[in-house]
């Protein structure tokens, strides 16, 4: 009992910290890795935009881990998300940015 009120404290002393990095790792930081995608498809190898699509990545991963260990953030269905759902959230966000990275890389310009 005393953590389900310790997780709602922390999401209720930073609502504006835990909304953003909920929309972060939930939808704008997706949205970035499709345009930087597109990004480097189009750019000559190698270029700024491969390292920022991976910096992007790692910082995804760190969003959702501090949604998570310090704000006792949620799973996107609205039920309390825990470390597996992490470890799963970064399997598939690794595999899916390195499907879509090869994707960009290996068909692009130049």
């Amino acid at each position: 009992m005393a953590d389900t009120s310790n997780a709602e404290t922390n999401r209720q002393s930073h609502p504006l910290l835990s909304t953003f990095l909920r929309i972060f790792w939930m939808l704008a930081g997706n949205a970035g890795l499709f345009a930087l995608g597109i990004v480097i498809r189009r750019e000559p190898s190698p270029s700024l935009f491969d390292g920022l699509f991976w910096a992007l990545v790692v910082a995804l991963i760190g969003a959702r881990w501090a949604d998570i260990a310090l704000l006792h953030g949620d799973r996107a269905d609205g039920r309390p998300a825990t470390m597996q759902d992490f470890s799963r959230y970064v399997l598939m966000l690794v595999g899916i940015a390195a499907a879509g990275y090869a994707i960009a890389f290996f068909t692009r310009a130049g």
